[in-house]
């Protein structure tokens, strides 16, 4: 049987992976490390609403702050990428000579 983990446990594990992800974008830059880096984020923060009854306030602030800005400094690629995708698809399901598909072509 598995030891249960304490709510800090689970935090410092979800930081250590969101430094992971950002090690792997640095690595291996790609849509799908912007991606994780952002859902990393996403659950450090989840992780410290549950631990603020016992982080120092200043902690707290300065750990959500750094999570927030991470993702929101990655928000804009990430829209871009999934912008991108869709206008793939959109540029494969029409025929070459479409109207739009020189312009779309010339975004991508």
């Amino acid at each position: 049987m598995r030891k249960p983990r304490s709510a800090v446990d689970v935090g410092a594990a979800r930081v250590r992976a969101l430094l992971g992800e950002l090690d792997a974008a640095r690595a291996n830059p790609g849509v799908a490390q912007v991606h994780q880096i952002r859902v990393a984020c996403r659950r450090v923060r989840s992780s410290l609403d549950v631990l603020a009854p016992v982080l120092p306030r200043k902690m707290q602030k300065r750990a959500r702050r750094a999570a927030t800005s991470l993702r929101r400094f990655f928000g804009p690629t990430r829209d871009a990428d999934v912008g991108l995708q869709h206008l793939h698809a959109w540029l494969a399901s029409r025929p070459p000579d479409h109207l739009g598909a020189t312009t779309a072509a010339e975004l991508i």
